[in-house]
Parts: structure tokens; sequence; C-alpha cells
């Protein structure tokens, strides 16, 4: 993606009718940038309006809001961020950590795909929004079989919400961090069962070493830390991944290759820049040809992670 520094002669460009393509949109870090924690940044509120029309040249410009946080929908996300805002923000301008996932959804739609993070069922159910037709998460797992992880017994709320299956018939093509871990013991067993496991059927035996694996592996966030309302980071999901690669080298000598989505990853930007491309496009009409190329600005709060 093309990222261009501000010029002075920004508000020249914008004197335009709203039928004609926007020459810039923005992409804006959410936590840290727009919210604090659980507050709105006053800042934010008014940068976001000028952006929707609230200016001279009563105008729109396109942008969406990009976070490495996950666990719901776009849908669901954008309902509550245009709460917080208060303007309407649509679930096509929110990239969550996992949303470039959708895009690729086909590729293993009617396959068994195992799906990590999130409370209790809440990742299961965005995977199948995506069009994941047979994810199971880690619970559904230890809920299918208890002797998987007996370190951990589940809640009569997970009993209820799990998907059962039959293990032993599933073989799985696919493992997707969506978000971080909420159980750490859990997934890393189920994890490594699928990813040893010959033919990715957990409970099989497992693969000689130097076998090709046949599972892919993704992860969907980077960062290592993240910061809440406590006074020091807490971990995040790039501690996890490095926590499972420790595991997994020292069971077979070896790490896992994998796939890294999420912010600064270039497969997350250049989804986003395709989303604001649409964007521009809808907004400019028929009028103005879309094969021009905008610029895009990201606003970030730190460099290594935006």
């Amino acid at each position: 993606m093309r990222l261009s520094p501000l010029r002075n002669n920004i508000g020249l460009r914008l004197m335009h009718t709203q039928r004609r393509r926007p020459p810039l949109a923005f992409a804006f870090d959410i936590d840290g940038v727009l919210v604090h924690g659980p507050s709105v940044l006053p800042e934010a509120k008014r940068a976001l309006a000028i952006l929707n029309g609230e200016n001279k040249q009563r105008i729109k410009i396109p942008y969406v809001l990009m976070t490495n946080g996950g666990g719901s929908t776009e849908a669901d996300r954008a309902a509550r961020l245009s709460q917080d805002l208060g303007l309407p923000v649509q679930s096509s301008q929110v990239i969550l950590s996992h949303t470039v996932v959708r895009s690729f959804a086909h590729k293993y739609a009617d396959d068994p795909v195992l799906v990590l993070g999130g409370i209790n069922d809440a990742i299961r159910k965005v995977a199948e929004d995506y069009g994941f037709k047979k994810a199971y998460s880690a619970l559904d797992v230890l809920a299918s079989n208890p002797s998987v992880f007996p370190h951990y017994h589940m809640t009569s709320e997970e009993m209820r919400a799990a998907k059962r299956f039959d293990l032993a018939k599933t073989a799985f093509r696919a493992v997707f961090l969506f978000c971080d871990s909420r159980n750490w013991g859990l997934d890393t067993q189920v994890m490594v069962d699928v990813l040893r496991s010959r033919g990715g059927v957990i409970g099989n035996p497992y693969r000689a070493k130097g076998d090709l694996p046949n599972v892919e592996l993704v992860f969907c966030n980077p960062d290592l830390l993240w910061r809440n309302d406590f006074t020091n980071h807490r971990f995040s999901m790039g501690l996890f991944k490095e926590s499972f690669q420790a595991v997994y080298k020292l069971l077979t000598g070896e790490t896992y290759p994998y796939k890294q989505y999420g912010k600064p990853a270039p497969q997350t930007y250049s989804f986003a820049k395709d989303v604001l491309s649409t964007q521009a496009d809808e907004l400019g009409g028929l009028e103005e040809p879309s094969s021009s190329e905008i610029n895009i600005y990201m606003v970030g709060g730190e460099l290594a992670s935006d």
C-alpha cells in the first residue's frame, strides 16, 4: 500500500462536488488513537465527524477503523463504536484482527477448521458468519472428549453452547487463531493434537519427523502486548504464538510454519486498501473514473504495530 506524506494542497484538492472520487482516505487504529480503555478521545469524535461531511466543502472522505482485537462480528463492533463515537459506523468500515480471513473463507468452506480465541462459542459463530460451515472450537473438542484436556472442567454455559462431533471422523484442514486465547493450556494442547496428528485427525498417530505439515496454521494478531486500564501492558496473541512454537519445538525439534495477519502485516493493509477503494468508488459515483489511485494515510499509535 502506498502511503503519502500530507501536503499543504489537500484543501485545494478537496474542492470538488461529492460526485467526484475522493483523492484520499484514512485508516485509523482504534485502540490508543480513537479510544483509550473504556474512554473515547474527544478529538476522535471531531475528526471522524469532519470525514463524515461536517467540513466546509461538505464532502465525505473514506475511512476504516482498524484493530488487532477481535472476538465479535464486525457488525457488533460497529454498533458499539457508533454508540461510543456518536456517529454512524458501518460494519464495512471496521477491520478486526480476523476480518481479512473472510476474504478466503471459501477455501475451507466445506472443510473442518479449528478456530481459537474469544469467549465460549463467540469465535465459532464469527467463523460461521464468514462462511466456514464446519468450524469447531477447542471447547467443542473438549466437550466431544473430555480426556483431551482433563485439567479444565467446562462450565454449564460452555457445555450448553458446545457443538459436539466425532473426533475420529474429523480431519482438520486449518487452524485459525482469530483473537486472544482465554485458555492457553487447552488451546495449546488441541493445536498440538491437530497439527501433529496424521491427516489432522485428533487421536491419530503423530506424523513422523520430516513429514510435511498438512494443516494450515494462521495467526491473526502479531502483537506481543496490549494496554488496558492496568498499569503495565498485558500479554497478547504474539506471546501466545511464541509460547506455542516453543512447546511445539520442544516436542518435535522444529517450529510449525504459519501465516500471519493483523496490523502491520501487508495482507491486512492490502485488504484495508481494497475496502477504502470501494468506499471511494461509492462516494464518487459514476462520474469519476476509478482508475486513479487514492492516497491513504494510516493514523496509528505505535510505529511497531501500525
